[in-house]
């Protein structure tokens, strides 16, 4: 699972140091696959494979840090990657609570055939839009339109906007989505994967199937998996 910059900040991370001998050095978490953790370094140290290492996380709110202690597995020149072993607080633990859980959805909800969620007038407030109508744009263009989120899935969107030359023919755009309860804005990056025309008697809008384009914001993950295990237990 990709541990995003959103991500970090929605847990209240304020930073991550990682302390060796008696360096402290400013790191990101990238990745977290099981118990392997895979963190980028701002300085190149020495490092064995199968050392004991810490990590000092500092949350927003308190004033002392948290330790994790974690295994080196192995490393290289801008990297490392670490097996946690222990965590010294309450934050930390709860920190890595949540991502456990989130892997573990992650990789059940989100395989290839992974299931897609109606989304439209239906039910565009229980996903927790804010509205129905949303925004597609071009990154760096003076280009933005309407659209509406028919369906969702982890990696998957689908959306119908105006039939515009832009919307026809770019093959990449974001998606901007307002939420509420909380409210967060939320930006997808987007792949078109097939465009279908659908014509009113007044209107020609265009249908576009799209994949989303890593890092996919976690906001969107969990709205999605909720959307799932609800229907599931409706069934």
């Amino acid at each position: 699972m990709k541990i995003t910059k959103e991500l970090l900040e929605h847990l209240k991370v304020k930073s991550i140091t990682l302390l060796k001998d008696d360096k402290n050095i400013l790191c990101f978490l990238e990745r977290v696959e099981n118990d392997l953790w895979t963190f980028s370094l701002s300085l190149k140290i020495e490092l064995s494979t199968n050392e004991n290492v810490s990590f000092q996380f500092l949350f927003e709110g308190e004033d002392t840090s948290s330790l994790l202690v974690s295994t080196v597995l192995d490393f290289g020149e801008d990297w490392i990657n670490v097996k946690p072993v222990s965590a010294d607080s309450t934050s930390l633990k709860h920190f890595l609570k949540y991502l456990i859980l989130m892997e573990q959805k992650y990789d059940s909800f989100g395989r290839r055939k992974e299931e897609r969620i109606k989304i439209g007038k239906e039910n565009s407030k229980l996903f927790g839009l804010s509205d129905i109508q949303q925004e597609i744009f071009l990154q760096g263009v003076k280009f933005i339109q309407p659209c509406v989120v028919l369906d969702a899935s982890v990696h998957g969107i689908c959306v119908i906007t105006p039939d515009t030359p832009a919307a026809k023919n770019e093959e990449n755009f974001c998606v901007k989505l307002q939420f509420v309860k909380p409210e967060r804005t939320v930006i997808l990056k987007a792949h078109k994967v097939y465009s279908r025309i659908n014509k009113t008697e007044q209107k020609t809008f265009i249908t576009l199937s799209c994949q989303l384009l890593e890092p996919i914001h976690f906001e969107w993950r969990d709205r999605v998996i909720k959307m799932i295990e609800y229907s599931m237990d409706l069934n």
